[in-house]
């Protein structure tokens, strides 16, 4: 096992040094109480504190690096959607422009079509309608 758990060594007086392996990753509260004559735990303790600090900096550089990518994968996901979608948009528009622009000229033609057949008729009506 890699910890020593609660109380693991209480009360033992006569205990002066411990020789903690690297290998430890967790010591339990109280796992040294009333080893009044502990002398060579702290420089261990230090040691595993110091090992720990190592590791916690590792993990956060890794983590950073990790979020890095996702956040650059991320946008360059982000940047491909929206390109989609502007050139969904674009052919939406022109689509939509093509067809306005043949309901107007059918109705521009209607509306010739009409004056051709039927101004002389218009402008007599137009005429009286002025004089009388």
């Amino acid at each position: 096992d890699r910890k020593y758990y609660y109380g693991a060594f209480d009360s033992c007086a006569n205990l002066k040094t411990v020789n903690l392996s690297n290998q430890i990753t967790d010591i339990g509260n109280f796992a040294f109480y009333y080893c009044n004559n502990l002398i060579e735990i702290e420089t261990a303790a230090d040691r595993i504190q110091a090992d720990a600090e190592q590791k916690r900096l590792r993990l956060s550089v890794d983590a950073e690096q990790q979020m890095s990518e996702y956040d650059r994968k991320l946008a360059e996901k982000t940047d491909e959607r929206i390109s989609e979608i502007r050139s969904g948009l674009q052919e939406e528009k022109e689509e939509r422009v093509r067809t306005l622009r043949e309901e107007s000229e059918k109705s521009l033609h209607a509306l010739e079509t009409y004056y051709e057949a039927n101004h002389n008729r218009l402008a007599d009506e137009l005429f009286k309608k002025i004089i009388n």
